[in-house]
């Protein structure tokens, strides 16, 4: 038996380019046009390489927008909010 995980895709903003603000990158939520449903896939648990920590952009409910944390500190999370 494998183990599988559940992963919705999300894409890079701005080519991978660091926010100037943050110094971070911003990733996004895709949603199919004309549909509220993200793009999911179930892939092997082997396949995932590490985990990344999400800042949401906005406290906002409906918020699709993240930074993608690469250095997990206080100084960058104070930074942001």
């Amino acid at each position: 038996m494998d183990r599988c995980v559940l992963v919705v895709t999300l894409y890079i903003e701005n080519s991978g380019n660091l926010s100037d603000i943050t110094g971070l990158v911003t990733i996004t939520v895709w949603m199919a046009k004309g549909s509220n449903r993200t793009t999911e896939i179930v892939v092997g648990i082997k396949r995932i390489l590490g985990m990344a920590y999400l800042v949401p952009v906005t406290a906002e409910m409906n918020n699709k927008r993240y930074y993608v944390n690469n250095r997990i500190d206080l100084e960058t999370l104070n930074r942001i909010y």
